[in-house]
């Protein structure tokens, strides 16, 4: 009964977390010195840093595996929130010269979080937890 939507939850989680997984791999790979740079630019304690692998390896991965998906899309609304704010500022609202939005990619991560935190995971996920709102 509920197929389509259940299907719609499960690729709505899939492509947010697997898209934003390989940003968190990038920084792994290359190094977290981008962050501690725009940070520190910005008058934030350098420390902060160690949230990012928490928004952008663990929550992609809990939201793939389908558990604590709306605490994962909660640190992820707020990451993304940080990031237009740290990253793009006021930019963010402008139209680049494609037609889109300088942050329209920020803003799509950023919606889809807020449309998993809202919805949560639907039936396709690997644990079924008995709180509601941790799953």
């Amino acid at each position: 009964m509920h197929l389509n939507s259940d299907l719609g939850k499960f690729s709505l989680r899939l492509s947010l977390g697997g898209l934003l997984i390989l940003h968190g791999y990038h920084k792994l790979v290359h190094g977290f010195d981008g962050v501690i740079h725009l940070l520190t630019a910005k008058g934030l304690p350098a420390f902060f840093w160690i949230g990012v692998p928490f928004a952008e390896i663990i929550a992609p991965v809990f939201l793939l595996l389908g558990i604590f998906t709306r605490i994962s899309s909660t640190l992820i609304v707020f990451m993304m929130l940080m990031t237009i704010y740290l990253a793009m500022g006021f930019s963010s609202f402008e139209f680049n010269q494609m037609g889109g939005l300088n942050g329209e990619l920020n803003f799509l991560y950023l919606f889809a979080a807020i449309a998993i935190l809202f919805i949560g995971p639907g039936k396709y996920r690997i644990a079924t937890l008995t709180s509601k709102w941790l799953v």
